[in-house]
């Protein structure tokens, strides 16, 4: 099976919704794809995600093509983003963080290009929610370029993807797939992880 049969059908099972993942009823989501999506397999998986967002959410990506070289730049965009919305950052990397570029390259590059704000950053990182401190230190990565949050969360095993399913291996049936850590910003998402009541919330006191 060549190359462009493989690209059509990522981009058409990029147009199957997944369960849940989209359904943002408080505001808006905007994907950052900060990972460097390399060679075949890489190329695969970054059609499928830019043909899930569409193209008009696209435009408001910053894709690593390369490590530490950004291929999109809408800073306007990120000004834009409020305390409503959600931030889906993609990148590869295992519990220590991601591969691509460190949490303080990423807080430093968003708050250049005048991220302030933004209600839920969500790490679609695999294993990076198994250790706390992944959070904790992005926590602080986030606050030191002052960029206010009020929830930040990360999938404690690997991310799968089989559409329209899309879960945490080791974690199929389990409710605490996630950790989640609060911001500056406190305020609760009803009807999400993002309560204080959730037992899989990192203490910040």
């Amino acid at each position: 099976m060549n190359m462009g049969i493989f690209t059509t059908l990522y981009i058409v099972a990029g147009k199957i919704p997944l369960i849940h993942s989209k359904n943002w009823v408080h505001g808006r989501i905007f994907p950052v794809f900060a990972s460097a999506f390399l060679g075949q397999r890489g190329a695969y998986e970054l059609e499928y995600l830019k043909s899930y967002y569409g193209t008009h959410d696209y435009l408001h990506a910053h894709t690593l093509e390369q490590e530490h070289t950004p291929l999109i730049q809408n800073q306007h965009f990120y000004a834009d983003i409020n305390r409503l919305d959600r931030l889906d950052i993609f990148a590869h990397g295992d519990e220590d963080g991601m591969f691509s570029l460190s949490i303080n390259e990423l807080a430093d590059y968003l708050s250049r290009n005048n991220l302030r704000e933004v209600g839920v950053v969500k790490f679609n990182v695999c294993r990076a929610g198994f250790d706390p401190d992944f959070l904790k230190l992005a926590r602080s990565a986030f606050l030191n370029k002052n960029i206010s949050f009020c929830w930040m969360d990360a999938p404690k095993d690997n991310i799968l993807y089989y559409p329209p399913f899309k879960y945490i291996s080791n974690h199929v049936l389990a409710s605490n797939k996630h950790r989640v850590i609060d911001g500056n910003i406190q305020h609760e998402f009803p009807g999400t992880r993002y309560v204080f009541s959730n037992p899989d919330r990192i203490k910040t006191e």
